[in-house]
């Protein structure tokens, strides 16, 4: 019990010894884009930092929805004729 609480506290220590260097790091990089003549680099930094986030967000929207992958549709249709459609299977099925 006392190994579980102390592997805790050091863990605890840990996290907060980061989250203080984060800091110290984001004031750091304000001292430095104050200058003027390190203008050009936060502005590449903070370029590159929407890339990844831009990128990042389109990875996900490029996922398609399950009944599009699977050729599903809804089973609340109000259309007659859309219920009566032949429902489009997929000649394979990938998992992954």
């Amino acid at each position: 019990m006392q190994s579980v609480f102390i592997s805790l506290a050091i863990v605890f220590a840990v996290f907060l010894s980061t989250q203080a260097y984060q800091l110290k790091d984001d004031d750091r990089l304000v001292e430095l884009c104050k200058k003027s003549e390190n203008r050009e680099l936060c502005e590449y930094l903070l370029q590159q930092d929407n890339y990844s986030d831009d990128y990042e967000h389109g990875m996900m929207e490029k996922r398609k929805p399950s009944f599009v992958r699977f050729g599903k549709r809804s089973s609340n249709l109000d259309n007659q004729d859309m219920m009566q459609m032949d429902k489009r299977k997929p000649s394979f099925v990938r998992f992954g």
